[in-house]
């Protein structure tokens, strides 16, 4: 037991080294889940690409709901009314509630890339203060 301590009053070396890695993994791995995200949101700013992301319904909705249009139609049919591509993946309606549609329906004002990359700016913002949170705490 006495090869595990550095000194007398301090913890066992595998326990530090324990901490140590958990506290990188906890910085690490939502920095390169945001890298990952930033060279797949890169990639999806290419149309017809960025008609296939989740949030096109709320878009499309938004759209509807600025009109005075049921913002509940299928997505193919809001698809066909307001963006130059077809959506051959949505028959249904957007599932979100109303509270989520009209948070996102001032968005819906803007072109839909613009929209798009506004939205995915705000996701690495939220994304950098987590990391920006997490690191004090680490140790790093």
């Amino acid at each position: 037991m006495t090869d595990l301590v550095d000194q007398p009053n301090q913890e066992p070396r595998t326990q530090v080294n324990s901490l140590r890695v958990a506290r990188t993994f906890a910085v690490l791995a939502p920095t390169v889940g945001g890298l990952v995200f930033l060279v797949l949101t890169l990639a999806y700013l290419r149309p017809p690409l960025t008609y296939h992301r989740d949030m096109v319904q709320d878009y499309l909705a938004g759209r509807a709901i600025l009109v005075g249009e049921s913002p509940y139609q299928t997505i193919a049919a809001l698809t066909r009314t307001y963006l130059p591509t077809e959506n051959d993946v949505a028959a249904y309606p957007t599932p979100h509630p109303p509270t989520i549609l009209l948070i996102f329906a001032p968005f819906a004002a803007l072109d839909y890339t613009l929209d798009f990359l506004l939205w995915e700016i705000v996701e690495l913002v939220c994304l950098a203060v987590s990391i920006r949170l997490l690191l004090p705490r680490s140790g790093l």
